[in-house]
């Protein structure tokens, strides 16, 4: 039903959307980059929402809110994961957790930036599931960095070029 409504109303131009967040100032980045932080709290494609930077504000400020946000949403999961999880994980599958902790402190910042660039790998689940490991803090945020930013730009190119269509 919601489908057939959204696709009965008039589409806004893409002038139209980008003066109205426009009109927020920099409080519709703000807004955006909190809003997407706690997406990525959530198992759910942010794929669309990457996009939607780029149709709204352009590749180089979209890349940048993108990653910002992404940043802030999975460093939230990771100490949420670490804070809440390891405990219950370490009970469960026990041994096994300390041959995975083992290659991750070994092998931590590369071992995270190859899982960022697995694209079947949900965001969320690398994101919570880090923070089950001994990987450092520092090896995840610079590999989470690392990893995420080709897929954030790839979306938000498309957001971007969508914008200049339509």
């Amino acid at each position: 039903m919601l489908v057939v409504v959204w696709l009965a109303l008039p589409a806004p131009s893409v002038k139209d959307i980008r003066e109205t967040i426009g009109s927020f100032g920099w409080w519709g980045s703000v807004v955006f980059v909190a809003g997407y932080g706690v997406l990525s709290l959530v198992p759910i494609p942010k794929s669309v929402v990457s996009v939607a930077a780029g149709f709204i504000w352009g590749f180089g400020l979209g890349v940048a809110l993108v990653t910002i946000a992404s940043a802030i949403g999975a460093g939230l999961a990771f100490l949420i994961g670490r804070a809440l999880g390891r405990d219950l994980v370490e009970r469960v599958i026990g041994d096994r957790l300390r041959r995975i902790d083992d290659a991750l402190s070994e092998k931590g910042l590369r071992a995270v930036i190859v899982l960022r660039l697995i694209p079947i790998l949900p965001f969320t689940v690398v994101n919570y599931g880090a923070g089950l490991t001994e990987v450092s803090v520092r090896d995840y945020a610079l590999g989470t960095l690392i990893g995420i930013l080709p897929g954030t730009v790839v979306f938000v190119v498309i957001g971007a070029i969508s914008s200049t269509l339509a």
